[in-house]
């Protein structure tokens, strides 16, 4: 069967979709033929303003590399979201590698823990919001053809509009609130803080802490402390 073929049966899988989770999991599955071993799809870092669109995300990288991307803020020196800004094609993750400063250098060492070692992005723009991404990342180098791009660049650009307007349909509703304080603590969390380390900030004991947290995730309805931050990240209550 052509990689245009599968591509095709691919995308419309993804039209039909209307869970996040079930579109990222197409994508998945449509990338580990490619060798790709982890998916990001979203935009991050919104444009600042009252008419300003919220970032989202939906990814299958582990728990444990979120929590680490957003508590080293390595959003802000990744290499990668640095060339997605001013690139309109997809382009490969050893063209964003040269002349690295030592703290980008340092991140992409860390990236490798994780598995991270190759990728391929398409980056995907539109006038008035952020740069939005989908990220195809691999722990062994990738051999893709010009034909293998493309059929992911069109997975990409379906999967990542088809997120997108569950996103948007969920900004048409009432988005919960946070205080001072509780936004005060996630980002204490997001930053690899302790209960303990966070009452301490903010005056607290860590068993108050602790109820905040436990408060959030119901609000928010989440499993653990790294989603409870990541849901907030989505849904722009919190920027990091």
């Amino acid at each position: 069967m052509s990689d245009f073929v599968t591509a095709t049966q691919c995308v419309a899988e993804i039209v039909d979709q209307t869970d996040p989770e079930a579109v990222l999991a197409s994508v998945c599955d449509y990338g580990h033929d490619f060798g790709i071993d982890y998916v990001f799809i979203g935009r991050l870092n919104p444009v600042m303003g009252d008419d300003a669109p919220s970032h989202f995300f939906k990814t299958n990288f582990p728990e444990t590399a979120l929590s680490n991307y957003w508590r080293q803020d390595h959003v802000r020196i990744d290499p990668v979201r640095h060339r997605l800004a001013g690139s309109t094609k997809p382009f490969r993750y050893s063209e964003c590698f040269r002349g690295l400063t030592p703290q980008q250098t340092a991140y992409l060492r860390d990236a490798q823990k994780f598995g991270v070692n190759d990728g391929f992005v398409v980056p995907i723009h539109a006038r008035g919001y952020a740069p939005g991404s989908v990220i195809y990342t691999a722990k062994d180098a990738l051999t893709l053809n010009r034909s293998d791009e493309v059929c992911l660049e069109i997975v990409a650009r379906v999967a990542f509009r088809q997120i997108e307007k569950t996103f948007e349909t969920q900004r048409e509703a009432p988005l919960p609130s946070l205080t001072d304080r509780e936004s005060d603590i996630l980002q204490l969390v997001a930053q690899g803080k302790t209960n303990w380390e966070i009452g301490t900030i903010v005056n607290l004991s860590e068993y108050s802490v602790r109820d905040y947290l436990k408060s959030l995730s119901e609000r928010l309805d989440t499993s653990n402390r790294t989603h409870t931050v990541s849901r907030a990240v989505q849904m722009g209550l919190i920027t990091l």
